[in-house]
């Protein structure tokens, strides 16, 4: 249906009595009309259809208003929705930031100066850890940890080299990542000193790269089950016993290295 140009409640009765509607008039006018009746004929076709017209209007304007608020609701939607992409933007930019930049952002703690300085595991050690993989214990010694703390301050740790996965495929990682320490020494070749430096702190870098409690202490348990059933054993051979408190460090690392191999 076409749309009401104008507003009906707005437009007055014409007034049919006028000599411009002496034609519409004579239509009515007969021998049972009278001049005046023909006008309120007129008068009353004309209200019939202006109050038609006026519920037509209200129609429209009830339309109008309800087009509008949907489409405000539609564009208020949009802009929402326009908003929250912004601002899911913003954090996960913030978060690459962050992410990126981690020293940047670590909140500062309130607390005194250390007395002695913090031990800083090299990059290449711990990300062998998280990965689950074999890290030789020089990393752990005071020789490795000097080298850690060295190199943290020379190597660019947004420097990235091309490094083969396992599929043979190469990709982009952190220089630092996979870095091998020159002085580096086998677990094997490790003075009894620097053995009892790395053991505590490869158990904390275990800890901290999340590995399973029951991985971390088993080790021990293991260095201990077979000790106590060879010393059993021992006591009662030729050879005689032997002191169980004083650790064996090569046999401690033949059984580290067991239970890294069965876990494989």
């Amino acid at each position: 249906m076409p749309r009401l140009q104008f507003n009906p409640n707005l437009i007055h009765c014409p007034d049919f009595a006028s000599e411009v509607y002496a034609g519409s008039r004579a239509h009515f006018v007969n021998e049972n009309t009278t001049e005046e009746e023909a006008i309120r004929h007129l008068q009353d076709i004309w209200r019939a259809g202006n109050d038609a017209e006026k519920i037509l209007w209200q129609a429209q304007v009830d339309e109008d208003a309800r087009d509008a608020a949907e489409q405000e609701h539609f564009a208020k939607e949009a802009e929402d929705h326009r908003l929250a992409a912004l601002e899911l933007e913003k954090d996960n930019t913030r978060k690459e930031e962050v992410k990126k930049n981690k020293a940047k952002y670590i909140p500062i703690p309130d607390r005194d100066v250390p007395d002695d300085a913090p031990v800083i595991t090299s990059q290449y050690a711990m990300k062998r850890l998280e990965k689950g993989h074999y890290v030789g214990m020089w990393y752990f010694t005071n020789a490795g940890i000097d080298d850690a703390l060295h190199h943290s301050t020379t190597v660019d740790n947004d420097a990235m080299v091309l490094q083969a996965n396992t599929e043979g495929k190469n990709r982009w990682v952190p220089a630092a990542s996979v870095r091998v320490a020159w002085d580096f020494v086998e677990d094997k070749d490790l003075a009894w000193e620097d053995f009892c430096q790395a053991v505590p702190r490869m158990i904390m870098a275990m800890e901290d790269a999340d590995w399973p409690v029951e991985r971390v202490d088993m080790t021990l348990l293991v260095y201990q089950g077979d000790q106590r059933k060879l010393w059993h054993q021992a006591m009662s051979s030729p050879q005689g016993g032997y002191n169980i408190s004083k650790i064996n460090d090569n046999v401690l690392r033949k059984a580290r290295e067991a239970v890294y191999w069965d876990a494989r």
